[in-house]
């Protein structure tokens, strides 16, 4: 199906065409039986897109006297089956006030070469065509994903509460094309100023040479800190500057384009389909470098940054570049650093776990020296126990609760150590891709076996029963697959949240990456306003996402990735108003007592296995209000396997 229509859309329209077009894919399994049970609009129209069974071009009449307004309002169309064409004109409204009261007329005619009715289809048909080719008078055509990109969408009055990204009371009515995009500019918000430590890295950051990593703790404020140094950056750069914004998810690059609005800029987003944003971004960089505009900005994510499309376009810039890398944790890949561009003479990295050591030795040892290859070193740090002691973070207790093995899961996870060993030796001696991709997989396989610990569930369930009007928690979940009530396997984030709304009866929702835009705002909405009393979470949350309203966390994932669970506790620091202190829930995971006692020839595994979660206990222990009492009841777990953590 091929459409032409007017750019007034609803809101749901616009989330599910963006949703579509940044993440095309097939319908799969588990939401054809959405789709069978409950026909559900927006995920049809998100799948035909995706597919391209729907295609979409937005019509604008673009020669208005001043003051006047249109819309694309014509009705024509042309259906095409195998033995019959016909073509229409006119409306018939399927609505109740159409059917019981309207005047409605539409006009049908077929095409075939000996009826009477062909000329009337043919000029139908003809009309079509020249829309979708923009050959129309008085119109200009663009695919929905130029129309998006560029904010020349707008939404219908009756769902304007939550506009679209860049549209305000002021813009409602007028058009934005490629052609008069607003101009970039760079002024801090009146309403925000810098604290004291935010001004401190910018300072250092410039006594570097404008170069080098700043480390903040997650809620401090890294990316308003960013845009300030940016905005100093832009006031020096007379002669024109380039702002290039690289995060590794869509939906932090979403978050970055917001700030920069913020400040007055029109940043490009290259985060969808190439053919969105390859014109305006090839023209705006003609502008910066002709002096015809004095600021480009632009927003992209860490796969689109290796693209050589964009790449060919950044190369182009021949003004002064300032780079920002958020979670620049992320860039340290041999791939990334070839990505980044070497025309940027200011180069800024941002995270709030930089130098965490690997969660694995397996994985790469010099991501952190080939990121500061690039952007320089550290240059100021300020980290969670800064933030809390300055009030600047909830402060936090921290329980762990110890969760056994199975034998079942015990004897599997000692069958993979023991392969895991043989081909690391293997590896070590003789590396070969085949070979780090096998040792790859069986690292993964037992970290899932771990994550999904069967006995997690029922430990959860124990816990949440004695706190059935508990608000504001989150749930982390594994990406694994666990044992359901009806005794087949389901993903455990799905159990979970099952066990939790059905058995339990508290109300939760699940946030994961296929929960769409509109509804994670909604959800976050929902669970600071007590209708979601839990948020049952994959990865999704784990980087840049801001609910201050979450005030606990139950951690099911036994993430032995430092990055990643610090990155989870973050997520309930940040302050509010209702918030007295937060408090972290760890489910620890434990050897199977029963086998570690029959087997001493496996206390091995059972040290490796205390020992990565024992890490994730002294990092969490630290900064807690309860941290020595949290540390020692570990230690004391610790040793009933025979296991000494001072060892550790």
């Amino acid at each position: 199906m091929r459409v032409v229509c007017s750019n007034i859309f609803s809101e749901n329209d616009i989330s599910n065409f963006t949703i579509a077009i940044c993440r095309p894919q097939e319908t799969k399994p588990e939401e054809l039986a959405i789709l069978q049970t409950d026909a559900t609009a927006g995920l049809i129209t998100q799948n035909l897109i995706a597919r391209r069974q729907l295609r979409i071009r937005v019509a604008n009449v673009n020669d208005l006297a001043q003051g006047r307004r249109a819309i694309y309002h014509e009705k024509i169309g042309i259906l095409m089956g195998p033995n019959l064409t016909i073509a229409f004109s006119g409306s018939a409204n399927e609505s109740k006030t159409a059917w019981k009261y309207n005047f409605e007329r539409i006009d049908v005619f077929s095409a075939d070469f000996d009826s009477p009715d062909n000329p009337r289809a043919s000029e139908i048909i003809q009309n079509f065509q020249d829309l979708w080719q923009n050959a129309t008078p008085r119109l200009e055509i663009v695919d929905l994903a130029d129309a998006l990109q560029t904010g020349n969408v707008e939404v219908r009055a009756s769902s304007k509460q939550n506009p679209p990204s860049g549209y305000t009371d002021e813009t409602q009515g007028s058009r934005k094309t490629p052609r008069d995009r607003p101009r970039d500019t760079m002024r801090a918000p009146e309403n925000q100023e810098l604290r004291a430590y935010q001004r401190d890295a910018i300072d250092a950051w410039r006594a570097a040479g404008h170069r080098g990593l700043i480390e903040m703790a997650t809620g401090t404020g890294k990316t308003f800190t960013a845009l300030c140094a940016a905005e100093e950056v832009y006031r020096e750069a007379s002669r024109g500057l380039a702002i290039c914004v690289v995060a590794p998810t869509i939906h932090l690059v979403e978050q970055w384009k917001e700030q920069l609005r913020h400040f007055g800029a029109n940043p490009i987003f290259c985060a969808i389909s190439e053919s969105s944003w390859k014109g305006t971004l090839t023209n705006a960089v003609s502008s910066l470098n002709l002096g015809t505009s004095p600021l480009l900005s632009i927003v992209v994510t860490n796969s689109t940054l290796h693209s050589d499309t964009f790449q060919a376009a950044i190369r182009r810039i021949r003004k002064p570049f300032l780079f920002i890398g958020d979670e620049a944790h992320n860039l340290g890949g041999v791939r990334s650093l070839d990505s980044l561009p070497a025309n940027a003479n200011y180069r800024l990295a941002l995270s709030a776990t930089p130098n965490t050591p690997a969660s694995d030795a397996f994985e790469s040892e010099q991501a952190n020296d080939s990121a500061e290859l690039y952007f320089g070193p550290t240059v100021f740090a300020y980290r969670i126990s800064n933030a809390i002691h300055d009030g600047y973070l909830s402060r936090y207790d921290y329980y762990i609760h110890p969760v056994y093995l199975t034998e079942e899961e015990q004897a599997e996870y000692d069958e993979l150590s023991g392969k895991i060993a043989k081909l690391w030796v293997m590896n070590r001696n003789s590396p070969n891709q085949q070979s780090s991709d096998n040792l790859r997989a069986l690292l993964q396989a037992r970290a899932r076996i771990i994550g999904s610990a069967k006995n997690k569930s029922s430990v959860l369930k124990r816990l949440l029963t004695s706190r059935s009007t508990i608000t504001g928690a989150l749930v982390y979940c594994g990406d694994g697959r666990i044992e359901s009530e009806a005794h087949s396997t389901a993903r455990q984030v799905d159990e979970i949240t099952r066990m939790i709304g059905v058995d339990l009866g508290i109300r939760c929702r699940k946030y994961t990456a296929d929960t769409s835009p509109a509804d994670r705002r909604k959800a976050t909405e929902d669970l600071r306003d007590g209708v979601v009393q839990i948020l049952v979470a994959i990865r999704c949350l784990d980087e840049g996402v801001d609910i201050p309203s979450a005030k606990v966390a139950f951690l099911l994932a036994s993430s032995s990735n430092p990055r990643q669970y610090v990155q989870r506790r973050g997520r309930i620091l940040r302050l509010s108003p209702e918030k007295r202190r937060a408090v972290v829930h760890d489910l620890v995971v434990l050897p199977n007592l029963g086998l570690a006692k029959a087997n001493p020839g496996a206390q091995d595994n059972v040290r490796r296995l205390i020992s990565s979660e024992f890490k994730r206990v002294i990092e969490f222990s630290k900064d807690a209000e309860n941290g020595i009492t949290a540390e020692l009841d570990f230690r004391a777990l610790a040793q009933i396997f025979g296991v000494d953590t001072l060892d550790l």
